[in-house]
């Protein structure tokens, strides 16, 4: 899924060939903590999710509250990754009817994320 990310791809290109000029700019806080294993970009040991599959990861992420607070030690994307958790838990109907609590605490590389 990485070859059909055009971001992705570019940073991976960018690691690979240590072409620091060249990491897409949303990455670029993180030029010290990415790597490439098997053609997957991870950034801060955590997988780069492509763009066209954020929305299907926050689902799955969505399903359990008790599987949040660990999500976010798998998954990376340059967005607050928490904060579109709760985005999504505040337009839920059920989520708003059983209370779910999306108070995790976040990470101090998340707090550094800013757009998607």
């Amino acid at each position: 899924m990485t070859n059909n990310d055009a971001e992705l791809c570019l940073l991976r290109q960018a690691l690979l060939h240590n072409r620091e000029s060249e990491i897409p700019l949303n990455y670029k806080f993180f030029k010290d903590e990415m790597a490439v294993d098997m053609g997957v970009v991870f950034v801060n040991n955590k997988l780069a999710v492509p763009k066209a599959l954020r929305e299907w990861v926050l689902q799955v992420a969505h399903r359990s509250a008790e599987k949040m607070a660990g999500f976010t030690d798998m998954v990376c994307w340059p967005v607050k990754t928490l904060k579109a958790l709760k985005e999504k838990a505040k337009s839920c109907l059920f989520c708003f009817q059983v209370g779910k609590n999306l108070t995790t605490k976040l990470h101090q590389t998340e707090k550094k994320l800013e757009c998607l």
